[in-house]
């Protein structure tokens, strides 16, 4: 990857993470919001340590990738919805989730 295809993709991924937060916070679920609100800040100032936030938030017990926004959880959604919602916000998830791997490999690579 290029340094200009590496802007690309960290500009994408400021993108992807203020859309998928705005999702998070029109649904009550205020505590991944501002994860990824914060580290949309460092991503977008030229952090690396946003990526490296986000690359982190993907594993474990509890992580942002075993979240499921349902009525259930205090989501406030009604449950028809919640296939349609957790679908797009599944899509965001990899969406996120290749822009973090790439631009890791791009920051690591010899």
């Amino acid at each position: 990857m290029t340094d200009d295809e590496a802007e690309v993709k960290r500009l994408e991924l400021v993108e992807v993470l203020a859309k998928t937060a705005q999702l998070l916070f029109k649904y009550n679920e205020k505590h991944w919001s501002v994860f990824l609100e914060e580290s949309r800040g460092l991503v977008e100032n030229r952090d690396f340590h946003g990526v490296e936030r986000v690359f982190g938030s993907y594993g474990g017990m509890g992580s942002f990738n075993d979240i499921l926004i349902h009525p259930i959880n205090g989501h406030l959604l009604e449950e028809s919805e919640t296939s349609s919602v957790n679908k797009e916000f599944q899509l965001l998830k990899s969406d996120i989730w290749d822009r973090v791997r790439d631009l890791r490999r791009y920051k690591y690579a010899d």
